[in-house]
């Protein structure tokens, strides 16, 4: 589920809409696959998502 996750902390299925991420409360866009990598190097790291 870590693509759905945004850096501002808003979790929602509709952020993600195929290849793009895009947060429904901040409108932050990113490709998909790259916010999922983000997060998951977040939490192996130990800094909050």
């Amino acid at each position: 589920m870590t693509p759905l996750f945004c850096r501002c902390g808003h979790r929602e299925k509709a952020n993600r809409n195929g290849i793009l991420f895009q947060c429904q409360k901040c409108g932050y866009t990113i490709h998909a696959d790259l916010n999922g990598a983000i997060n998951i190097a977040k939490a192996i790291s130990g800094l909050s998502a």
